[in-house]
């Protein structure tokens, strides 16, 4: 039997918090016996603001919950304390304060790290709207996750709903990128560093997970801002992974997805207010890219601290 911890990194929002322990309380087993689970929070509010709902599902859950805070402001440094909190289990399954797993969740990660004898398996992620969207939101996809079919994947890794073997990080000396506190893509980046040292990815596409959109997130400048992001992210995504020849790379990025944006732009005509939104978003990512050739990165997560 592996043992399993199930890891959270949380900030500031006790009520997703909330709505994430109970969803794991209804997990289900249908195909193999799992008792071997851990639940390891790690809070990056130094105040302590997650600790009121963690002791509720302490005497709530019928599996170990494990509570630290993390004081350093910053997903990476959150992330390695969960790693160094896991030291113990086989696998971590990564999953995020601001979503609720499905009742399958767990199980169907293992079903196909089991099949293939997966290190990462990753599974999608599907959009809870907090209240109804404006329908070109929908139409556009904006916070729907790609799918994929099971097996192999070529997507990049990323932490909202992934199942990786614990060992991986000693065995290869691999950490979250600190240096990229509040810019977000850490997770991107130790996805390209596992397939550089031959770890292959995996999906599981019936390992569904529902994150919590608030209507902030549904603003075209919230939207535009995430694409910039993603855009100057890239460039220290490729400049941290030791990517040959990484500013070139970034150069040809950044005028190849301009172009798709000016492109999609055009598609208005038959397509609505969703494609001009898609088509402005490639051209933030692609000047994001630029400004992070030139030290620029926006730092995203900044904000959330503040608050």
């Amino acid at each position: 039997m592996q043992s399993i911890a199930i890891c959270i990194s949380t900030l500031k929002r006790p009520k997703g918090l909330d709505c994430l322990l109970k969803s794991i309380s209804e997990l289900t087993f249908i195909k193999q016996t799992l008792n071997d689970i851990e639940i390891c929070i790690a809070d990056n509010d130094p105040l302590k603001s997650a600790e009121k709902v963690v002791e509720k599902w302490k005497r709530l859950m019928k599996w170990k919950i494990t509570y630290d805070v993390e004081p350093m402001p910053g997903i990476p440094f959150v992330r390695n304390k969960l790693v160094e909190m896991a030291e113990n289990s086989d696998f971590i399954a990564f999953i995020d304060d601001d979503e609720v797993a499905s009742p399958q969740w767990l199980e169907e990660l293992l079903n196909i790290q089991g099949k293939y004898s997966a290190d990462v398996v990753m599974g999608p992620v599907i959009p809870n709207y907090e209240n109804t969207p404006p329908e070109w939101i929908v139409k556009g996809a904006f916070h729907a996750s790609s799918r994929f079919k099971d097996g192999v994947t070529e997507s990049n890794l990323i932490t909202w709903n992934l199942l990786i073997r614990q060992s991986l990080f000693k065995k290869f000396n691999l950490a979250f990128e600190e240096r990229m506190a509040l810019t977000g893509g850490t997770d991107v980046l130790l996805g390209r560093l596992l397939k550089k040292v031959g770890v292959q990815l995996y999906w599981s596409d019936r390992a569904v997970v529902k994150e919590i959109i608030p209507p902030k997130r549904c603003q075209i400048k919230w939207l535009l801002l995430r694409r910039f992001r993603a855009g100057s992210s890239e460039v220290l995504i490729r400049r941290y992974s030791e990517e040959k020849c990484y500013r070139m790379k970034s150069i040809f990025s950044a005028a190849r997805v301009i172009s798709i944006g000016i492109l999609k732009t055009f598609t208005f005509v038959w397509n609505g207010r969703y494609a001009v939104v898609k088509g402005v978003g490639y051209i933030f990512q692609g000047i994001g890219i630029v400004c992070g050739l030139f030290g620029f990165s926006y730092e995203e997560y900044k904000g959330a601290h503040n608050k």
